[in-house]
């Protein structure tokens, strides 16, 4: 049992070598206990989360738990927490990778400009060489068929009359010039009218009857055609329309005197409302046409006698100008502005734009609008178009110029004239948008590109942090780690996380291990008050050092009856199961209502309430809830214990409150954590005494005043300390006053009237309320109680007695 007292004051001065003043001293030795206190360190972090701020408070406290002094960390300390090695590796590599992206651009920005002007004339190029070839195969294929129909007409006999021939030769011309001629027609000067027409993939053949209205019907190219054929009335149909030829441009050209070669027309619209270009070649006979006196060859050796009067009919190759408007659609990129070709008219032959492209291969109206708005002709002139005498197709006359405006920016064109022996005047036009480095990054498919790059960057980026994070989460789970090892969390936590895979750190992981098992092996040899406090002070020596601090707190000893018998009655593996299991529910009774264990001495088991570290306000209900709590925890092990036919136990717990002394004693090798105090020492001897008064709670005055309200305690004695000359009452826990029957209420306030009559000397009214008492409950305490009235009554009428002499004497 704990024996120590206040007396040995003057040794604990001693030993800190601090003498005691005397009563005009400036300080006492109670306010230099109460002075020597430990900071606390709050600290408040939450690193996952990042929702925290960091606040570190460094407080005294004094013994009634008031603060001198507190202080903030500052905002730089809180940025210090960032700086880990792997946020100074990740940041590391980010910045590797935007100084190389950096590096990348600027090389590109100071040569890029020279890239785009030669990729932009490279591109030119390309397109004009694939869109000369495309026309020169058109146009040559044209003329080539011109040229063949002119022999044809010229050196083998042919009626100009006979439409069956004219079918027949035009059907053989397109089995052999099927692309790029969409129809061949041949109109006599009275408006008669026959041609065949290619539609898609299919033919149709149209004529003009006597009312001048177009038939029209179907023809497949090797379908033979017999003179009969017009005489099929039901296999045509018939337009709503009438077509006179002779009024067509192309044909009233011809009348005039010196127009008698064979030409390209301007661009014209057909009855049907669809854009054509023709190529037209003029048939003249020998004699007048008015006279019907001709010879069925056409003329082209006797110049004299080519003249409007002697001119029979024209035959017209029409061009498809959906080819034309295919082939340029095919040839456009998204990085040119346009690509068109025009006549010196500035109309417009086909067209492919950024800004209006026709898919349907027809160029609506003379000219689009951001075309027109170039307004080429005016930078270029029309001398570029000069007539080519020779029998051949020209490509040349070529000009470059850059135009710019408000709607189309900065575009440079390359303008290409083309011209063959029939009057050709057509220019190939490429446009190109010129735009900076910057412009081409930022803007148009250098966004795309740009895009993509910084998809790249991000995902290699990604994969970084990845990498990263999987290096970083087992060095911050030991991080983690050690800093709940050091606020003392989750050390008695089994955990089974799996090794890293690094060397490094699966060593570091099995060193922590280790240190968990020596930390939790030192918490049971040392109370965890003291490990925490020794890991977490600021200063590492600060817990180490001998010193003690007043304090008001509870003390708890429970003690179990019988316990040498039990030791000499029990085989050892008996024993230890038995007291294993009894001390472990114990301190965890004791933890549940924030009490901190001690030390077991023997079989008893110290423990108190409200240090410094886990201030409790009302410590002394906490103090009874244990002792009512452990006896519930007994019962049940006794239970399981009677099971297994292992003996029961019993215990007995005393409780008392008051200003003690808490803090670390010993030599300077070896200390221990405690609190001592008279106090202390009065809890003990309640503990000791249960054995006298038969009861299984005692508690002292103090720790009464306290509980008074919440459990049902009944006044016992009014007892003498062995080594005191002063008396104090003492009194039995029963149970929560919610619990409590009407006889255990009415009994807890008579027995502590039963105490005021005690120490006011009325010993006979003390005899028949105890009489009164004990005839309803046949309560021990009333029993005993009721005896000493007695004798102290006798004792009263036969010699004068003091307080003192009221006291029971406890000599244990």
């Amino acid at each position: 049992m704990i024996t120590s007292s206040l007396n040995n004051k003057n040794n604990i001065q001693q030993h800190h070598s601090v003498t005691s003043e005397d009563n005009n001293s400036s300080m006492k030795w109670t306010d230099f206990l109460s002075s020597i206190n430990y900071s606390e360190r709050i600290f408040s972090f939450n690193l996952s989360k990042r929702k925290k701020r960091i606040f570190c408070c460094f407080c005294n406290n004094n013994a009634d738990g008031s603060s001198n002094g507190s202080s903030v960390i500052s905002f730089f300390e809180y940025l210090f927490s960032f700086i880990t090695i792997i946020n100074i590796l990740l940041l590391l590599f980010i910045l590797q990778g935007l100084f190389g992206l950096s590096s990348s651009f600027i090389l590109l920005y100071t040569a890029g400009d020279s890239v785009l002007k030669n990729t932009r004339q490279f591109q030119q190029i390309q397109i004009q060489l694939f869109v000369n070839h495309e026309l020169t195969e058109f146009i040559e294929t044209t003329s080539l068929m011109a040229e063949h129909l002119k022999y044809q007409l010229k050196h083998l006999p042919f009626n100009l009359r006979d439409d069956i021939s004219w079918i027949r030769l035009f059907q053989y011309y397109f089995t052999i010039y099927s692309d790029p001629i969409n129809s061949v027609y041949f109109s006599k000067r009275n408006d008669e009218f026959i041609m065949l027409t290619k539609e898609d993939s299919t033919y149709s053949l149209k004529r003009s009857n006597a009312t001048n209205y177009l038939e029209w019907r179907k023809l497949n190219l090797t379908e033979q055609i017999s003179y009969d054929y017009f005489e099929k009335r039901e296999t045509f149909q018939v337009d709503d329309t009438p077509f006179y030829p002779t009024s067509r441009s192309w044909f009233k050209f011809y009348f005039e005197k010196n127009n008698t070669f064979t030409r390209w027309t301007d661009l014209f619209v057909s009855i049907r409302g669809q854009w054509g270009f023709t190529l037209t070649m003029p048939v003249y006979v020998n004699k007048t046409v008015t006279n019907n006196t001709f010879i069925e060859s056409p003329i082209y050796e006797d110049k004299s006698n080519i003249n409007p009067d002697t001119l029979y009919g024209i035959i017209g190759i029409r061009l498809n100008l959906n080819g034309i408007n295919d082939f340029l659609n095919r040839t456009f990129s998204e990085d040119l502005d346009f690509v068109m070709i025009i006549n010196s008219k500035a109309d417009i032959i086909g067209v492919s734009s950024r800004h209006s492209r026709n898919d349907s291969g027809l160029v609506e109206g003379l000219a689009l609008k951001e075309i027109k708005e170039l307004d080429l002709l005016s930078w270029i002139g029309r001398p570029l178009f000069a007539n080519n005498s020779d029998n051949t197709i020209s490509i040349g006359n070529e000009t470059h110029f850059v135009l710019s405006g408000d709607n189309f920016g900065v575009i440079d064109v390359q303008f290409t004239v083309i011209t063959d022996s029939y009057g050709l005047d057509w220019a190939v036009v490429i446009g190109v948008p010129i735009k900076t480095f910057g412009e081409e990054i930022f803007g148009g498919s250098g966004v795309i590109s740009l895009v993509v790059f910084i998809i790249v960057f991000v995902l290699g980026m990604s994969t970084l942090l990845i990498t990263v994070k999987v290096i970083s989460i087992p060095l911050h789970k030991i991080y983690k780690q050690m800093v709940d090892l050091v606020r003392f969390k989750g050390i008695y936590k089994h955990e089974n996380n799996r090794l890293s895979v690094f060397y490094d750190v699966r060593n570091m992981q099995k060193s922590i291990k280790a240190m968990k098992r020596g930390i939790r092996t030192f918490t049971r040899y040392v109370p965890e008050i003291i490990v925490k406090h020794s890991m977490n002070s600021k200063e590492s020596s600060e817990y180490g050092k001998i010193g003690m601090s007043l304090r008001h707190m509870s003390v708890l000893f429970i003690d179990i009856t019988n316990f040498t018998i039990l030791v000499e009655t029990t085989d050892t593996t008996t024993f230890l199961t038995i007291i294993t299991e009894y001390f472990s529910a114990m301190c965890q009774v004791i933890e549940n209502n924030q009490g901190l264990v001690d030390k077991f001495i023997g079989d008893a088991v110290m423990a108190f309430f409200n240090e410094s570290s886990f201030p409790i306000e009302n410590h002394e209900i906490q103090a009874c809830q244990t002792a009512l709590d452990t006896f519930k925890v007994l019962h049940e092990l006794n239970a399981n214990w009677k099971l297994c036919g292992y003996p029961e136990l019993d215990i007995h717990i005393g409780i008392n409150s008051g200003n003690m002394l808490c803090g670390n004693i010993g030599s300077d090798n070896r200390m221990n954590f405690t609190v001592v105090g008279y106090a202390v020492n009065i809890a003990s001897r309640l503990e000791v005494l249960n054995k006298t008064f038969n009861e299984r709670i005692l508690i002292g005055k103090d720790t009464y005043e306290k509980v008074k309200d919440k459990f049902i305690c009944y006044f016992v004695d009014y007892i003498v300390l062995k080594g005191k000359d002063k008396g104090i009452p003492i009194y039995s826990v029963i149970c929560d006053i919610k619990d409590a029957t009407e006889l255990q209420i009415e009994l807890c306030k008579n027995l502590e009237t039963i105490y005021r009559l005690l120490i006011s000397f009325e010993f006979k009214k003390m005899t028949d309320l105890c009489k009164t008492l004990y005839e309803k409950s046949h309560c021990k305490i009333v029993e005993n109680l009721l005896n000493r009235s007695i004798v102290l009554r006798h004792l009263k009428e036969t010699t004068e007695i003091t307080v003192k002499d009221i006291a029971l004497k406890n000599e244990e």
